[in-house]
């Protein structure tokens, strides 16, 4: 569904059709699992119920939208159960605004915990608006990001629709300090730039295939 999706998602008229296709097959799924373990039930529910809830969600279900950012605020009052955190954060962040931006970037850089850092990062990177992805790709090469955790946000905006041009555009430009960083061995460069497989027009591929001909690591 995903992969199809990344396909047609430049053809606005396209992809709203899909939206309700997708709908249809995520909503009946997200409405039985619900947002709450239930007693008992085997560990891969937890994978089901948060694979249902944010496909449902991303594919525009306004009522589990809403649940996930009521579930939001008032997690400082009542925490959210930690396998159900990674789902929140993301259904929050791709409807959210300035304000929970820089509510994700303060989670981010004000815990110790990695996976807690990690959920924070993926949600940094969920974004629809172009200026708040711009502010994330920065911001995963500022300071605040250690440079081994840098490649998977920067990865995270990429796999993001709304971010897939601009992180190229972006890792055009910084290409030189990334390959400073990356380039000698190991695996981060190559996942690093692996989500420019997403791309789906013949003018990515020539631009790409021009590009490391002249830039090669």
């Amino acid at each position: 569904i995903d992969r199809v999706y990344h396909i047609i998602s430049d053809d606005k008229e396209v992809k709203e059709l899909y939206h309700t296709y997708a709908r249809g097959i995520f909503t009946p799924l997200a409405e039985k699992m619900g947002f709450e373990k239930k007693k008992g039930e085997e560990n891969s529910h937890t994978f089901l119920r948060n694979l249902a809830l944010s496909h449902a969600a991303l594919y525009g279900n306004a009522v589990i939208i809403k649940k996930a950012q009521e579930l939001f605020l008032k997690s400082k009052q009542n925490p959210l159960p930690p396998d159900l955190r990674s789902v929140v954060y993301s259904i929050v962040a791709r409807s959210g605004k300035i304000k929970e931006w820089k509510i994700f970037e303060k989670m981010y850089t004000g815990t110790e915990m990695d996976e807690e850092r990690d959920r924070a990062g993926r949600a940094l990177a969920q974004f629809k608006d172009a200026s708040l992805l711009a502010r994330t790709l920065n911001f995963a090469l500022s300071k605040n990001v250690r440079m081994q955790d840098a490649p998977f946000v920067l990865g995270a905006v990429w796999q993001n629709t709304n971010g897939r041009d601009l992180t190229w555009k972006f890792v055009q430009k910084n290409w030189k300090m990334l390959l400073s960083r990356y380039g000698e061995g190991g695996h981060f460069l190559g996942r690093l730039i692996s989500p420019l497989g997403l791309h789906t027009k013949v003018a990515d591929a020539k631009q790409a295939q021009k590009f490391f001909k002249k830039n090669a690591a």
